[in-house]
């Protein structure tokens, strides 16, 4: 039926080692002045389950509620944390996004596994001071993609996020950062998304557009996002061009050392190595 999973207008809660699936509604809302809660944690019983629920997994709304924690939890993932069928459910994504923060200063979501949503990973809209770190976005817990379905990471509306240290693959789409200020990206790993059929734009790493002030951007690494090639159709097969599609997922061990190109940019000259003698 239309019900949340659970709901929290209180202080000071603790939900852990608990499955939330399969409710019409959102999985987890944390609303009004609900402040200094915590979702999941780091202990080892501590992971919820939080899947197969009709809207987001996890939303935590509303001016007051603030200071709350959404951390080491499986969102949109099955129990293994996993994006594959698993005791007769199909698909464990959530039907909206996996975690949304609206306008609560001060949550933080961090450590969590998200994906297979069919909205974006994790949101942040109109909240201050909101951290985002060390989640798996796109990945289930052995690294393989379970993709959400929009976004990996949306930060939009004047809200101030830290997005630090994730790891960002498979999505159809990359971080967007929309009419936010003082965004700060730092050492986020973001690879294989793809746009699919749609402009090339919505793929890639990162993106900020209309960003209000100051975003600061540093220390990330931006892998292949070309997880996808679509060749052309009609006479446009025959042109009397060639085109190359090259993706080194593995650089031969040899090249690597001497610090050979990753092929993500054009470069006009090769940088010269120091890790052999007498190179130039």
């Amino acid at each position: 039926g239309l019900f949340h999973g659970l709901e929290i207008t209180s202080n000071h809660n603790a939900v852990a080692g608990i499955q939330i699936i399969r409710f019409g509604k959102h999985g987890v809302y944390i609303h009004d002045a609900a402040q200094y809660n915590a979702v999941g944690g780091l202990g080892p019983y501590s992971t919820n389950v939080i899947s197969v629920n009709g809207w987001n997994g996890v939303l935590v709304t509303g001016t007051l509620a603030t200071s709350n924690t959404v951390s080491s939890n499986f969102v949109g993932l099955n129990p293994r944390g996993e994006g594959a069928a698993f005791d007769t459910i199909t698909d464990w994504g959530n039907g909206r996004h996996g975690i949304s923060v609206w306008s609560g200063a001060f949550n933080q979501v961090s450590y969590n596994f998200v994906g297979g949503n069919t909205w974006s990973g994790i949101t942040v809209d109109k909240a201050g001071g909101v951290q985002v770190q060390y989640n798996r976005i796109g990945l289930d817990v052995s690294l393989d993609p379970a993709p959400n379905a929009f976004y990996g990471v949306h930060n939009a509306n004047g809200g101030v996020a830290i997005i630090a240290h994730n790891q960002i693959a498979h999505n159809l789409r990359r971080i967007l950062i929309e009419k936010a200020s003082h965004p700060t990206i730092d050492s986020n790993t973001i690879y294989s998304n793809t746009a699919g059929l749609g402009p090339a734009s919505f793929g890639g790493g990162i993106l900020v557009t209309d960003a209000g002030t100051l975003p600061m951007i540093w220390g990330n690494e931006i892998l292949s996002n070309t997880a996808r090639y679509e060749r052309d159709s009609g006479e446009s097969l025959y042109r009397r061009s060639m085109y190359w599609f090259w993706k080194r997922m593995a650089p031969p061990a040899s090249m690597d050392i001497l610090n050979a190109p990753n092929r993500e940019l054009c470069i006009v000259r090769r940088e010269r190595t120091g890790r052999c003698a007498g190179c130039a």
